[in-house]
């Protein structure tokens, strides 16, 4: 019997890189994960060059332990339209500007190769092997945890999308990540989270740790019912959900819209009310104003490990690229 094919998977993620082989076919309701072949590379704080080639030297290394038959790479940042080069890559800037395909990588150097944007590779693991069946459905898809990223899934066709970067306050807003002000991410990211949490403690003269993780606490006094954590996650509630009603007065159709991300995740208990009487204040199709009309449901693959979304996401790119049908 013919064995399922594997795909090395990359994740290119904020501070370090993942690594693991997938095996899978389009007859399995989800891919084999092979635990044993996660590898992590931290990335070095070194000049470009130099830690571009150590870089490079792991995924040889990496290739040469595993028989795949490609390899993929999901990258958080915008890519060619030919999806052949990263133009950007904020977080790792090393990788910038680069076309892995061309890279000197032994064994994989003769593998048919995917790169993706993280976003459009979750999305892709969602449509192939997501709980939902959303092949034929119009979602939304969006992640909410440092940032705010997202994506439009059509019937299957991932559109890959910026959410977070349209425009919350259009003049003279919070400066935003990316550069420029008053986007959405500046107001109701996990990173604008963090913050506010932070002011809080501040103006009581009890300031927040450098090393503690400030949403942390955030979840665990709406879990106790303070008023002043609750109050802040209606807050961001009503702006998630006032940038979703932007989406949905131009998708009457929408099916159901999907969150994962480390933020959204933990937060959505406390945010969920607040999004829905924005979306039902906002939205001008009555269908959306309900559970039972308009779902608001967790991704398939959040960040539970070890079912990391973007390198699940990475070989669902792959597997829909170069794949058996």
């Amino acid at each position: 019997m013919e064995r399922a094919q594997r795909v090395l998977a990359v994740d290119v993620g904020g501070t370090k890189v993942d690594a693991m082989v997938f095996a899978g076919d389009p007859g399995t309701p989800r891919p084999t994960l092979l635990p044993e072949t996660r590898q992590t590379f931290e990335t070095p704080d070194q000049p470009p060059a130099q830690a571009l080639g150590e870089f490079q030297a792991w995924l040889r290394d990496v290739a040469s332990q595993w028989e795949v038959d490609g390899w993929a790479m999901a990258v958080a940042g915008p890519l060619a339209e030919d999806h052949r080069q990263i133009l950007t890559s904020p977080n790792i800037p090393f990788i910038s500007h680069a076309r892995p395909e061309e890279w000197d990588l032994g064994l994989l150097a003769n593998r048919p190769f995917a790169l993706a944007n993280d976003l459009e590779a979750a999305a892709a693991g969602e449509v192939r092997w997501g709980r939902y069946g959303i092949a034929d459905e119009y979602v939304i898809l969006d992640t909410i945890s440092t940032g705010w990223g997202g994506a439009f899934i059509n019937r299957g066709e991932v559109w890959p999308g910026e959410p977070g970067h349209n425009p919350y306050v259009p003049v003279d807003g919070l400066p935003c990540g990316c550069g420029r002000f008053g986007c959405y991410e500046a107001y109701f990211s996990g990173s604008a989270a963090a913050r506010r949490v932070r002011e809080h403690f501040l103006a009581r003269g009890a300031p927040v740790p450098e090393d503690e993780d400030p949403n942390r606490r955030l979840a665990d006094a709406a879990q106790a019912g303070e008023l002043w954590a609750l109050a802040l996650l209606h807050e961001f509630g009503a702006g998630i959900g006032l940038g979703w009603a932007e989406s949905l007065n131009r998708l009457s159709r929408l099916h159901r819209i999907l969150y994962m991300g480390g933020f959204a995740v933990a937060m959505m208990p406390f945010m969920e009310p607040a999004i829905r009487a924005s979306i039902r204040a906002r939205s001008r199709f009555p269908r959306h104003w309900t559970a039972e009309g308009l779902p608001i449901q967790p991704a398939t693959y959040t960040q539970a490990e070890p079912f990391n979304p973007t390198l699940i996401g990475a070989a669902a790119v792959w597997m829909d690229r170069f794949g058996n049908p």
